[in-house]
This record gives structure tokens, C-alpha cells and sequence, in this order.
């Protein structure tokens, strides 16, 4: 049942009233008291003080009783003194002991050193000064100063404890005074806390309704104003539970406008995946864009992004995140179809709760986490998987896997996209009949390679080759022999030249090789070397059936004909026509007299690569074709 305000407030004011009267008269109950407690402290204090006073008086008079017979003992030597000093020394002791039986510390703790210096007088010296008058020795000098310096040491004990009597007295007189105007600010302060408890029930009253509501609608103002704001949401009556109220709403449009930021976030980080992933065609930087990504969408897993190869029979590592996860370009043992988002190209979710009849993924190691597999499918296939862990103490998040899922889905279009791009790119460049290099990669290649010969003052050399009696060839063998004459050729010159030279099949029968670091003749020795190398090479035309081919070659360099790409490959070019009519099988090496003329196209473009295929070849002269077997 909802009580009404009026009754809450009435509620609240008779408490509050009630309190105050309770507290008024606790207040005096408290202020009697105290002023009886100090008036009863004030009466023993002042007991004890004249007792104290009294003891050190008797006991001054004492020692100096002790002192003065001792004084007379030594300088007559009557032992009649002897008497007289032992009734003052037991007085002496009596009052010690009835100062000790006051109960005050800082009193036994003076009667202390005051008994120390008086035993080391009395049982020292004293005794020291009986014996030498008993036996008729007089009491030289030395003697008495030594007993007036520890007579010395008993009167500044004693002095010490005049003067904390002294001391006591003051305070007690001063107590007294204090007493009396202690009872006269407890009456004065009883009044004034009535008069202030009347006072602040006044104002209690007052503001006790406007107080919260103006601090209430402070707190929505700020709200309105900053967004952030705390409601008391302390108060039982109405106005707690508007405050409550405006508490909730405030709580839910804060959600809402929370999770609008994280969407907005979202929205922008996926904008900013799809940027990087177009604008670059390497796997390794994808996947680990994608690793930031998935980093910063489920901080709290783990994870690796694994790309499948061509055959489909092995997952590598290419980007991983968190503890315990798989190191980068790591070779996973485990065969690709022991995932099963692999197998099934559908993502799979274990929960680490224990479920004997999950179906856990055979590439993340069993450890009981959660496991989250999302296949990254492009065209029908799975190219890769994306593999998420999270502790199974930590709370499963869909949210998360939902978001990893559309990461997934982009990288495996951006990988794709680069898979494809570089098979293009690949096919663009590369011949497809012999595997090496084209005319287009060789061109762009050479001239780089020219350029950081020429920087660096190094030569480079090139060398133009190409089968002789081709056409012949193909006539007498048919293609698919031509083709394998080509590709073996191809076979040759590659494992002829050193590692860092350029082979390229130039178009038709014609390859070309770049020879760095390396001078005319040294170009030319390693022609010859290709050229005795495909004399003995065997072409397989079949089962039981072989041929040989021979090769002309023409050879140019840097160091002889300057650094332009264009005059360089004309030259090699030149000379390797200058091999042909000389009777072909052989290196010609480009000199004034092989050096061809400038022509408009440049070397390697099309029409000049198609100039050099409709060329008609000489008349053979002789069989350079020969079958060894069939």
C-alpha cells in the first residue's frame, strides 16, 4: 500500500521532532553530569595535592635532620650525632613510603631516584664516615666534598619533586577557577542547545520538503546539461520515488545512447576494415588487419585467422592474438577437416560447460574454453577458418561471435580478391608454357636491374637466344614436340646462369637472360655455356623417340654498349642475328659491325616482338635436327 503524502511527511516531522526533544535532554543530562564528575575530580585532585605538599615538606625537613647530624658527626666525631641521624634517615624512609602510597606514577616515579641518591649517600658515605670516627681517623677534606656532592644529588631529587608539587598546586588552584566557569559555560551551552535545537527543528521544518526537491531538479538540470547524473534515491516517501523514477529513465536513455555509440563505433570500424582490406592485396597484412579488428570487437578472446592452400590438406598461421595463441606462420599438425566449421563451411560453437557430447574442434587444443570456429568461405570454398577462444570462467558472448562472423565474411572476400589478383597478376607476367618470366615482367625487370646496375657502377650484360630451324622442327615433329623443345630449352638456361640472373622467354623461340655483375666477355662465356649445355640436351618426343636442338646466341653488355635498356636489347638482338648468318650453333658477340639501328618501337613491346616472329628463317644448312631414336 502506497501511504499518502501527507501522512509520510507527518511521519517524518513527529520523528524528527521527537529526536531533537530526546536529544535536548540528553544534552543536559550529559551537562549535569560532567559538572559533577569535575567538581567530585576537583575535590580529590585538591585532596591529593595537600597531602602531596605536606609529605615533600616533612620529608625536605627529614634529609636535612640526616644532613645536619652527619655535618656535626664529621667535624666533632661525638657519636651521639649517630642517633639523631638514624631517627631523621627512618622519618626519611616513612615518608617515601606514605608518598608511594599516594597511587600517583608521577609521583612513585620521583620517589625513585630520590631513594637511589639518598641509599648512595646514606649507605655510602655515611657509613664510610661512621667507620673512620670509630676508628679515631679524621675526616680530611675530600671526604666532606665528596659527601656534599651526593647530598647534592638527594636535595636536587627532592627539588625536582618541590617542584611538581609545586606545579600540582598551581594546577589545582587552577582547576578550581576552571570549575567555576566550567558551570558557568554548561549552563550558558545548555541554553544555547536549546535554543539551536529549537532553531534547527525550525529550519528542518522548513526545509525539509524544498531541500530535496531543489537538489532533485539540480540533478535532472545536469542531466539535461552533461548526460551524467547520481539520484538520492535514498528517501523511502514521494519524493524518493520520483527520484527513482527519473533515476530509471535516465539509466535507460544512457543504455540507449551507449549502445548507439558502440553501433556507431562498430559501424566505423567495419568502414575502416573494409578500407584496408581494398586497399591491399598482401594475405598477411589482411589477416592481420583482421586480427586488430577481432581484437578490439571480443577483447576478451583469443584467437588466429588460418589460410588453407591450394590443395586443401594444410592450415597455416597467419595472424593470431592473445594468450596462448598460435605462433604466426606456424604449420598447423592437425588435418584442415578436424575443424568442424571446416568441414561442415558453417561456423561451430563449443561453450566450455562440460557437455560430454560436444563436438570439439581437433585444431584448438582442448582445454575446456569456449570455442568459436567461423569458416571464411569465397566462391563455393573454404579458403580459410577463424578460430576464437575465451575462458570457460568468462560468460559466452554471442554478440561477439556475430560481429567475428562479419569479419569472416569480408576477410574471406578481400582474401579471395588477393588470391585472385595475384594469380592474374601471375598469369600476366609469367609465360605459360615454360614458367619463366614474359617479355612484359623481363622488360620492366631488366630496366630496374640496368638502373641499379648504373647507380651502383656495376655492368650487366644480356644474351638473346633462340632455337635454330624452329619451323623446321615443328614441321618435322609437330607441336606438342615444339613445346617440350621449348620448355627443356627453358630447363637449360635456367640451371646454366647463376641464381640472380634473369631468364624470360621473349616470345616465339626466342628467351633472353640478364647477367649481372658481369663484363662483355664474362657475358659472353656464359653464353657459350648455355649454348654447349642445349647441344647436349635431349628433347623427349615420345615413347622410344628423342631429337636434338642447337641454339644461336647474341650477346651484349653494359660495359661495351652503355646502359639504355632499348640499345641494349637491340644490340644482344643484332648479334644474335649475326650468329644466324654466320651458321647458326654458336655466340655471337655484339660489336660496331652487329649493333642494330634505332627503331621507333621499343625493345620488347608488341609490334616489335611481333616483327621478330614473322621473320622469315634462312635456308638450312644442313640437318641440325637429328633423331636419335624412332
Amino acid at each position: 500500500m502506497t501511504v499518502s503524502s501527507t501522512d509520510s511527511i507527518r511521519r517524518r516531522l513527529r520523528r524528527w521532532f521527537g529526536v531533537m526533544t530526546l536529544l535536548i535532554v540528553v544534552i543536559a543530562i550529559v551537562t549535569v553530569g560532567f559538572a559533577a564528575f569535575s567538581v567530585a575530580g576537583g575535590r580529590t585532585s585538591g585532596e591529593l595535592t595537600n597531602r602531596l605538599a605536606q609529605l615533600d615538606d616533612t620529608l625536605r625537613r627529614a634529609v636535612a635532620d640526616e644532613h645536619a647530624a652527619m655535618a656535626e658527626l664529621a667535624a666533632t666525631r661525638d657519636t651521639a650525632q649517630l642517633t639523631a641521624f638514624e631517627n631523621a634517615q627512618d622519618e626519611v624512609i616513612d615518608t617515601m613510603a606514605r608518598l608511594e602510597d599516594l597511587g600517583n606514577p608521577e609521583v612513585s616515579a620521583l620517589i625513585g631516584p630520590i631513594r637511589s641518591a639518598h641509599d648512595a649517600w646514606a649507605d655510602g658515605w655515611v657509613t664510610s664516615v661512621v667507620e673512620r670516627v670509630e676508628a679515631g681517623l679524621l675526616i680530611d677534606r675530600t671526604m666532606l666534598a665528596q659527601g656534599e656532592q651526593r647530598f647534592g644529588a638527594v636535595e636536587a631529587q627532592i627539588a625536582a619533586l618541590e617542584a611538581f608539587t609545586t606545579d600540582r598546586q598551581d594546577a589545582a588552584l587552577g582547576s578550581g577557577l576552571q570549575a567555576g566557569v566550567q558551570g558557568v559555560v554548561m549552563i550558558v551551552g545548555l541554553l544555547i542547545s536549546v535554543l539551536v535545537g529549537l532553531a534547527f527543528v525550525i529550519r528542518g521544518v522548513i526545509r525539509f520538503v524544498s531541500v530535496p526537491l531543489e537538489r532533485l531538479i539540480g540533478e535532472v538540470e545536469q542531466a539535461q546539461a552533461t548526460g551524467q547524473a547520481t539520484f538520492d534515491v535514498s528517501r523511502d516517501d514521494e519524493i524518493g520515488q520520483l527520484a527513482r523514477a527519473f533515476q530509471a529513465l535516465h539509466q535507460d536513455l544512457d543504455a540507449r545512447y551507449e549502445r548507439a555509440r558502440q553501433d556507431g563505433d562498430r559501424a566505423s570500424l567495419f568502414n575502416s576494415l573494409s578500407d584496408r582490406l581494398s586497399a591491399s592485396a598482401d594475405e598477411g597484412e589482411l589477416a592481420a588487419t583482421g586480427a586488430v579488428v577481432l581484437h578490439l570487437l571480443v577483447p576478451a578472446a583469443s584467437g588466429s585467422i588460418c589460410l588453407m592452400n591450394p590443395s586443401a590438406n594444410r592450415l597455416t598461421v597467419a595472424s593470431s592474438w592473445g594468450e596462448g595463441a598460435p605462433e604466426i606462420g606456424a604449420v598447423i599438425g592437425a588435418a584442415p577437416t578436424e575443424c568442424p566449421a571446416v568441414r561442415r563451411s558453417a561456423t561451430h560453437i563449443v561453450r566450455g560447460d562440460g557437455d560430454p557430447l560436444a563436438v570439439r574442434c581437433g585444431v584448438l587444443p582442448d582445454d575446456g574454453s569456449h570455442q568459436v570456429c567461423i569458416p571464411m568461405i569465397a566462391l563455393g570454398r573454404v579458403i580459410g577458418v577463424l578460430h576464437l577462444s575465451t575462458p570457460a570462467t568468462t560468460r559466452f558472448d554471442p554478440e561477439g561471435t556475430t560481429l567475428a562472423t562479419r569479419v569472416a565474411e569480408q576477410l574471406g572476400l578481400a582474401l579471395a580478391n588477393a588470391r585472385l589478383t595475384e594469380t592474374l597478376e601471375r598469369l600476366a607476367m609469367t609465360d605459360p608454357l615454360t614458367g619463366l618470366e614474359n617479355a612484359r615482367s623481363f622488360d620492366a625487370d631488366f630496366e630496374l636491374a640496368l638502373r641499379a646496375a648504373e647507380s651502383s657502377g656495376r655492368q650487366l650484360g644480356v644474351i638473346f637466344l633462340d632455337l635454330d630451324h624452329f619451323k623446321q622442327f615443328n614441321d618435322s615433329y609437330g607441336h606438342p614436340a615444339g613445346d617440350m623443345a621449348l620448355r627443356s630449352l627453358g630447363r637449360i638456361v635456367t640451371a646454366t646462369v647463376r641464381d640472380g640472373d634473369k631468364v624470360a622467354r621473349y616470345g616465339g623461340e626466342e628467351f633472353v637472360v640478364a647477367v649481372l655483375d658481369a663484363d662483355l666477355q664474362q657475358v659472353a662465356s656464359v653464353a657459350e655455356k648455355i649454348r654447349l649445355a642445349v647441344e647436349q640436351m635431349v628433347v623427349a618426343l615420345g615413347p622410344g623417340r628423342f631429337a636434338r636442338v642447337t641454339t644461336s646466341l647474341g650477346v651484349a653488355s653494359s660495359a661495351s654498349h652503355g646502359f639504355d635498356a632499348s640499345t641494349l636489347l637491340r644490340t644482344a638482338d643484332a648479334a644474335l642475328y649475326a650468329a644466324k648468318a654466320a651458321g647458326r650453333n654458336r655466340v655471337e658477340i655484339a660489336g660496331s659491325s652487329t649493333e642494330a639501328p634505332a627503331v621507333p618501337t621499343a625493345a620488347g613491346s608488341p609490334e616489335r616482338r611481333g616483327a621478330r616472329r614473322a621473320r622469315t628463317p634462312r635456308a638450312l644448312d644442313g640437318p641440325e635436327l637429328r633423331a636419335i631414336a624412332g
